[in-house]
């Protein structure tokens, strides 16, 4: 979007910003990017069914518009059909090689499917291509840690909390992997940075308990 929706968007104005993606429209009908970012607003405000109908009609315009694809799989994801979000962001990554965002939003619905080790590769893709992005590191740490990675998870987590250093989770499934390597001195100390962060972390609460058992 250009800078005016944008500001219109930021300031809440969004009848205003989608009448001026409409005026867009009116006047270049055969442009896609106008309906693609009509569509972005629209994916927003979670009007998914509008969303979907204007990435389409972009495709119809341009079959190589990887946004398109990209914002009807971004839209799927939320709905919860994950087979669907992995085939349109598949779509997108046959006309954009090294896009983060498409990489990260294929291996998390690859992730929603329970296929943890077939996520992994695109994950790390996404963290390749976009190394400040700290909930990338995160999901890309979980999904090392669920497929048994445990050291190269405990990397991932790190780089996590480096960038941001409030990510309770972050910290928490730090003291799991710890505790799984029977390393429990580390262990309590990710716990106790968690439950400072967050008091409510019934996990690290969780966790800080059965060190407790443990001695």
């Amino acid at each position: 979007m250009d800078t005016k929706e944008m500001n219109l968007l930021k300031s809440g104005n969004i009848e205003e910003a989608a009448q001026v993606l409409l005026e867009k429209i009116e006047g270049e009908p055969k442009n896609p990017i106008h309906y693609i970012n009509l569509g972005n607003l629209f994916a927003i405000i979670k009007d998914f069914d509008k969303a979907i109908v204007l990435f389409e009609k972009a495709i119809s315009l341009d079959e190589s518009a990887a946004s398109a694809y990209y914002g009807i799989g971004n839209v799927y994801y939320q709905i919860q059909q994950y087979q669907l979000a992995v085939q349109y962001l598949e779509r997108a990554l046959a006309f954009v090689k090294d896009d983060a965002d498409t990489y990260f939003m294929l291996g998390m619905s690859i992730v929603q499917l329970g296929q943890d080790r077939l996520a992994l590769p695109y994950l790390q893709r996404a963290v390749e291509l976009k190394e400040t992005d700290s909930e990338a590191h995160f999901q890309y740490g979980l999904c090392l840690a669920k497929s048994g990675l445990l050291e190269t998870a405990i990397h991932e987590f790190e780089k996590t909390i480096h960038q941001n250093t409030k990510h309770a989770d972050a910290y928490y499934n730090l003291g799991a992997a710890f505790f799984k390597l029977d390393e429990l001195q580390k262990a309590r100390q990710y716990f106790e940075r968690a439950v400072q962060l967050e008091p409510a972390h019934l996990l690290a609460i969780k966790g800080l308990k059965m060190l407790e058992e443990e001695n």
